[in-house]
């Protein structure tokens, strides 16, 4: 079986404006190329854009694939929100039963699927309507989707049943189900698409599945309560985020074993790692103390750290890699900050 990953490329930073404000958008050149130093990285860099309120606890933003329009899971209120993506602005919402976690937007951008952290099942929503057409059973706990990747893929973890799913958005159907440890957290996948990473909560383990061999190849203990990861642009290295010891734990997907380790410049309970669309820098949402870590890849060291809104949950760029929107559990909002060119 043979998959190549599309880079998902999402960061956390923030700075300061009025509740459900928008500022002009600022534009620059083009980006720098993938193999140039990229200097000191200032957090004045990264300008805040909106703030929009959506309602108590959001959860996964997802973009549809021309970036015009954005939804988020709102847990807290039971509802999917849709927001404008050139307007910065909410322009719709509907209600959901259960607490809405985790979302993906079906190939055809027609239908978005929502997982309920609290049930065990996935279900289909029309786009132009709003209509409930579709659901999909899954184990018990499902949270946020990881994808997409080849032949229309997301990874979704099962927290509660100790499984992740392989789902085809296309035909809404589950491939197949992977064993974990127990209470995985988001996975992340090999940029061949062909190794899932998987953090364990529960074990402080993060486990390797091989997709063409059909089995967990390696598990490795990072340390307590490991949070979300990706694998970085080597294509190879997993970098996962350590909530309960402030740290990110480096994996090789080769060996299978433990790289390395950073804590300098890691902020209170780091929740995931996340690379910016070029690959260049990885950012580090940090729940407790509000602010972003931001990584240098090449170094594997904290450039600098950004403060932010409280308790910065999730986060996602839009499609062209110029935006960056935050789901901000403290104030229930979600925030949407420009990517320095630069760093796109």
């Amino acid at each position: 079986m043979s998959r190549h990953r599309l880079v998902l490329a999402a960061v956390l930073v923030v700075g300061a404006c009025a509740p459900g404000d928008a500022l002009p958008r600022g534009h620059a050149g083009g980006g720098s190329p993938a193999g140039t130093v990229i200097g000191p990285i200032e957090p004045q860099e990264f300008q805040v854009l909106a703030r929009l309120d959506v309602g108590r606890r959001p959860r996964q933003i997802v973009f549809t694939r021309d970036g015009r329009a954005a939804y988020v899971a709102v847990a807290g209120s039971g509802r999917v929100v849709r927001m404008d993506v050139v307007g910065l602005k909410v322009t719709g919402r509907w209600k959901v039963p259960g607490a809405p976690t985790g979302l993906f937007v079906t190939p055809d951008q027609k239908r978005l699927g929502v997982s309920r952290f609290g049930t065990s099942g996935i279900l289909v929503y029309r786009l132009a309507d709003h209509a409930l057409v579709d659901s999909l059973a899954t184990p018990a706990g499902p949270s946020f989707f990881a994808g997409p990747y080849a032949q229309n893929t997301w990874f979704l973890a099962a927290a509660r049943a100790d499984r992740v799913v392989d789902i085809d958005g296309a035909h809404l159907e589950t491939r197949f189900t992977i064993k974990t440890g127990r209470w995985p957290s988001t996975p992340a996948a090999t940029r061949d698409g062909l190794e899932v990473f998987t953090p364990e909560v529960d074990d402080g383990t993060v486990s390797i599945f091989d997709l063409e061999k059909g089995r967990t190849v390696g598990r490795v203990a990072v340390g307590h309560h490991p949070g979300g990861g990706t694998v970085l642009s080597d294509g190879t290295t997993y970098a996962g985020a350590v909530r309960g010891e402030d740290r990110v734990a480096f994996i090789s997907g080769v060996f299978y074993r433990l790289e390395e380790e950073i804590h300098r410049g890691i902020g209170d309970a780091p929740a995931s790692v996340l690379m910016a669309p070029r690959g260049r820098v990885a950012f580090v949402n940090n729940l407790r103390s509000d602010d972003i870590s931001i990584l240098s890849v090449k170094d594997r060291k904290v450039a600098t750290r950004v403060r932010v809104g409280g308790s910065p949950v999730a986060m996602a760029a839009t499609p062209d890699g110029s935006e960056l929107w935050v789901s901000c559990a403290g104030p229930g909002q979600v925030w949407v900050l420009s990517i320095p060119v630069r760093l796109r």
